[in-house]
């Protein structure tokens, strides 16, 4: 577990913006990673494990909170099928 956290860190090291999730109803943390050009990573603990790498070569012309926006709805989004549900009031 060691190594893979230090391995996480090192990806992280110069990135310009990271954003990080965590779903309150299954546990699953996200974090995403964007080191300034169209490529952004993206990365899952908990119940979903995995890498998911997605492109988009607008965030280069926007603003930081424009890119931090789009981050945190991609990572919220890709994340956990817990995060997008709709709650149900009965």
């Amino acid at each position: 577990m060691a190594t893979y956290s230090t391995h996480r860190l090192a990806e992280l090291d110069g990135a310009r913006m990271v954003v990080t999730a965590d779903c309150e109803w299954c546990g699953a943390f996200g974090i995403s990673y964007w080191n300034g050009s169209a490529t952004v990573n993206e990365s899952y603990w908990g119940e979903f494990m995995g890498n998911d790498v997605w492109t988009c070569y607008e965030l280069e012309q926007m603003s930081d909170w424009e890119v931090e926006q789009a981050l945190r709805e991609q990572l919220t989004e890709g994340m956990c099928p817990c995060s997008t549900r709709v709650l149900e009031v009965v």
